[in-house]
């Protein structure tokens, strides 16, 4: 896998990381994709991870791939966080549901138990209004993690 939060000195520092390209970008690494930039141009290439889509027709994204297999060393890739990133997200967002304490139990309870991923989602897929709640936290939480990862490639959110 590629080193996320690699610093890279030569990378242009640009006014590329606008709020649109930063929900772009957590749009795409939250529905299983792969997001590389281009170090010069800022170009964004997405392709289906193959981890979460084993038996997907890659043909579909055959330019994206020949452009990245071409150009290696051109892209770093922005990574979606790791498993235990997102189970701290899950617990920052029970911590944010303020107005409803069972709901709040029944959350912690996902969360310590066995598969508390899945127990997480069963819950909160049945909370209600929390359910757009929740997709808005983890949304807004994952651009900020993008957001760190152009930074940390000097790539510059709002500049």
């Amino acid at each position: 896998m590629t080193n996320c939060f690699k610093f890279v000195p030569h990378l242009l520092t640009m006014s590329f990381a606008t709020p649109a390209i930063l929900n772009e970008i957590a749009q795409e690494l939250d529905l299983g994709f792969r997001a590389f930039i281009h170090k010069e141009t800022g170009q964004l290439v997405f392709i289906p991870d193959l981890m979460n889509y084993p038996d997907i027709e890659i043909e579909a994204w055959k330019e994206e791939t020949a452009l990245l297999e071409k150009h290696p060393s051109d892209f770093e890739e922005i990574c979606k966080w790791e498993s235990w990133e997102a189970f701290r997200v899950m617990e920052a967002f029970v911590n944010e549901v303020s107005g409803d304490r069972r709901l709040q139990i029944r959350l912690l309870d996902a969360l310590e138990g066995k598969k508390p991923f899945s127990r997480f989602k069963y819950v909160i897929d049945n909370s209600g209004p929390y359910r757009q709640q929740w997709f808005d936290f983890k949304h807004q939480r994952m651009m900020e993690y993008v957001a760190q990862q152009l930074e940390a490639l000097a790539f510059k959110p709002g500049q």
